[in-house]
Formats: C-alpha cells, structure tokens, sequence
C-alpha cells in the first residue's frame, strides 16, 4: 500500500512539474518583440548612386522595437568583400549612428555591422550599387575559348537526340498534361530526364525552364503555372533507377 501511494506521489509530482514547464514556456511565447536586431539603412530608397556620389548608412540598433542605448558595435566598410574601413567597439549613446562612403568606380559599397549585447553578437549589412549598369566583365575571352566550343558543339550535333516523351496521366490536370520527356547525352546509354508541362488548350503560351540544384528527388511538374515548362531531373543511364532512388529518399 506504501509502495503504491509513493508510485502515485511521484505521477502527481511528474504531472506538476510538467503543467508548470508548459505554463512557463507559454508565459514566454506571450513576450513579444524581445529580440534584437540591427538595422543598415542607405539615404538613397532605390540603394543606388551616381559615381563619386556620397552615400550616408544610418546604423541602428533595437531591443524589443526600441533604439537600444549604449550599444556597442564593430563596423566594416568599403567596396563589397573588400572594406577599406574598419572601427570596433564604437559606443552609440542613443543606439544609432551614421557612416559615409563613396566609390568612383562602378561597384557595389558595403556597411557590415556588428552589435554585442549580452554576451551575444548581431549583425546587419546594407549594400548599394555605384552605377550598376556600367558594370563589365574584369575577364577577357580566352583566345581559343570559341574555337573551342565551336568545335564541342559540333561534335555534339553528331548524336542523336532520340527523344522519347510519355504522359503521366496520374500528374495531368484538367488544364494541363504533364509528361515524361527525355533525351540522349553525350555519353552512349546516358539520358537526360526531365518533367513537360504543356496546356491543354491551344495558343501560344510563355515557356519556363526550370533547372534544379544538386540532390536527387522526384520531380512532378509546377501545372499549376497554366503554361508550357519543364523540371530537369538530371542524368541518369535509366529511367527507372532515377524514379526509385527519388522515390525512396
């Protein structure tokens, strides 16, 4: 019997203690704008300049939406991976202070800030673009590089694409058919996979290519963009060995 109301103790004790966790962790989801965030801002709305012009970044920095006072930071400024000025532990009295920069050169200017507070550290940037549309290649082409891709490209003409397209009428929809389209790589017994969405309704529509990133996962199709497009699944020697190792991760 001692046994048994100990047992029981020990529930109520448990249950207590978790009541008062789960009452503890919703008392401090309930507070609210507690974070801290540092704030780049540019004077020029549209982040751009004219060469030679002045920009001026307003730093701020905020505690629970509210400029934090004797905050100190750490700044870099300077042309973007590139700053040229450099200041720590700068106190702001109020939380906000403000930098100048300029380029003569189209490029992009950066302010990188840094804020410690309590132990941690916050960061915010802020980058403007100096006559981005005079912005050119610092590369020149290879002497060979089109003679080269030249001759690629024609030994690539050489095979055949022998493309091969399947619906899938599981993926189909009332204003779109999707299918299965491959062809032939450059490599005998390779193929590259893709997924073809096409309109059921006839006219002329924009189309959209979609190349994924690296991995491997099942692509079906985006039909809900109502015009032609295609999701490419990559190389693969066959269809079904890409289809189940997709499917299987």
């Amino acid at each position: 019997m001692i046994k048994e109301s100990n047992k029981i103790m020990k529930i109520h004790r448990w249950i207590i203690s978790l009541v008062f966790c789960c009452c503890v962790t919703f008392l401090s989801a309930q507070i609210r704008g507690t974070e801290i965030t540092v704030v780049v801002s540019p004077d020029h709305t549209d982040w751009k300049y004219q060469l030679k012009e002045e920009c001026s970044f307003t730093i701020q920095v905020y505690k629970a939406q509210n400029l934090l006072p004797g905050v100190v930071i750490d700044y870099e400024l300077g042309p973007e991976w590139y700053p040229v000025e450099k200041e720590e532990r700068v106190l702001l009295k109020d939380g906000k202070t403000s930098v100048t920069g300029c380029m003569d050169v189209p490029g992009f200017l950066r302010c990188k800030v840094r804020a410690s507070v309590d132990g941690h550290v916050y960061e915010g940037l802020a980058t403007v673009a100096y006559a981005p549309e005079e912005l050119r290649p610092h590369t020149s082409l290879p002497a060979d590089f089109r003679q080269f891709w030249d001759t690629v490209l024609k030994e690539a003409r050489q095979i055949p694409l022998l493309p091969t397209m399947e619906l899938i009428p599981e993926r189909c929809t009332d204003k779109v058919n999707v299918f299965h389209v491959s062809f032939q790589n450059i490599c005998n017994g390779s193929r590259t996979f893709g997924i073809l969405c096409m309109p059921k309704k006839p006219g002329k529509y924009p189309a959209l290519l979609r190349v994924p990133g690296a991995g491997v996962r099942p692509y079906s199709g985006r039909c809900p963009y109502g015009f032609q497009g295609s999701d490419y699944v990559g190389n693969r020697h066959s269809r079904d060995s890409c289809d189940n190792v997709a499917d299987d991760i």
